[in-house]
């Protein structure tokens, strides 16, 4: 999947601060999800519970675009449902994926948004797994593009 990326890793709280999170940026235990796809699916990830590590930790819902998002348990287990329920959904749909993406006003037509079917829920199957592993004095960091 082509670029830009959003960031997500699971840290225990006692190891890695919240205030920290700029050193997580680029981890290699990072899921690195394609920033096409965070925004197709983006009107459902607005509804799990956040905070911002940026602005004070001010309770939100979804995900900083282009920032840090910090989710708790249990609001890791209802990510961790909404994205089980998209790999449901892409897992019938053809191997070469077409989804129409944003409106370009310069083209005057909406994006086409391609995906492979198997490497985009290969990466929805490991972001799911990382937020299902978050448990009690853990938590998920997202860092937007």
């Amino acid at each position: 999947m082509r670029g830009p990326y959003h960031e997500f890793v699971a840290v225990a709280e006692r190891e890695h601060p919240r205030a920290a999170y700029l050193s997580l940026l680029h981890s290699p235990e990072a899921v690195r999800v394609a920033d096409d796809l965070v925004r197709y699916i983006g009107d459902t990830l607005d509804w799990v519970p956040s905070s911002n590590p940026a602005g004070g930790e001010s309770r939100q819902t979804g995900l900083n675009y282009f920032g840090p998002t910090i989710i708790d348990p249990p609001a890791t287990a209802q990510l961790a449902r909404i994205i089980r329920s998209w790999i449901a959904i892409f897992r019938l749909g053809p191997e070469r994926l077409q989804l129409r993406g944003w409106w370009s006003e310069t083209d005057q037509a909406y994006e086409r948004l391609e995906f492979e079917r198997a490497a985009l829920i290969a990466v929805l199957e490991q972001l799911e797994a990382m937020t299902e592993r978050v448990g009690p004095g853990e938590y998920l960091v997202h860092l937007g593009i």
